[in-house]
């Protein structure tokens, strides 16, 4: 979503989607890899948050481990740093300042950091929990995280770039019910009800919520739809087909 804002233009953003998305693939599917040779390999209390380092080091080795350790942890540096910058910026512009429209800018500012410290003061709060007890949080949370984000989003965003019809209450239909049905069948399948991940619900649901709450709906104004999708140049008399 990020890179969408930053885009030039509607086609800079689908060239990010089709690239990026290709290529963010591959690296996910080089992930999964590791992640069922984890499962394999290391022995039962290395398959929570250890399972990475611990393949790398003990079941790999050899200097090819080294960087892929410096990795891992530059990876947790960099996406925690961007992830603290992000939750204090859009808390006060997403939030505090829709609360509180006349709020200065020197005032959203003071506000941003110090949310932005509460977030980072809990957050190594529940680092030092889990370094002290034997929970497997962070992949716990990243599981949830992923199946919730994308069962929440997916379709939405996708659904703006692509198809003209969607409208806004569609987009808030499949985001919301994508993000409840995902923790339902989180719940579901942590109580060992149903054998699959959460993600099926959640993106099922989202998919038939936009498109039948986009159907009943109005559809949006042209001045919203032009500037996602091009207009073709209308033919000209000597550009019309011969009959």
């Amino acid at each position: 979503m990020h890179r969408f804002y930053a885009s030039r233009d509607a086609r800079v953003a689908r060239m990010q989607v089709g690239i990026g998305g290709t290529m963010l693939m591959v690296i996910l599917l080089s992930v999964i890899t590791c992640g069922v040779g984890g499962g394999m390999l290391n022995p039962a209390e290395h398959h929570g948050d250890s399972a990475f380092p611990y393949l790398f080091k003990n079941a790999v080795g050899g200097w090819v481990s080294v960087p892929i350790l410096f990795a891992i942890t530059a990876a947790v540096q960099s996406s925690s740093s961007g992830l603290l910058h992000i939750v204090g910026l859009y808390f006060a512009l997403d939030i505090f300042k829709q609360a509180a429209p006349s709020m200065s800018e020197i005032h959203l500012l003071r506000v941003s950091r110090w949310s932005t410290l509460l977030f980072g003061m809990t957050i190594t709060a529940a680092s030092i929990y889990v370094a002290s007890h034997s929970v497997p949080l962070i992949s716990l949370l990243a599981g949830m995280s992923w199946g919730g984000m994308a069962s929440a989003l997916f379709v939405p965003l996708f659904s703006g770039f692509f198809w003209r019809r969607a409208t806004r209450a569609g987009a808030l239909a499949s985001t919301v019910g994508g993000f409840v049905f995902a923790m339902a069948g989180f719940a579901l399948k942590r109580a060992g009800v149903i054998p699959f991940h959460e993600i099926y619900p959640g993106l099922c649901a989202s998919l038939i919520l936009m498109i039948i709450v986009s159907a009943f709906t109005r559809p949006e104004d042209a001045e919203v739809t032009d500037r996602l999708f091009l207009k073709r140049p209308a033919m000209t008399a000597c550009e019309e087909p011969i009959q």
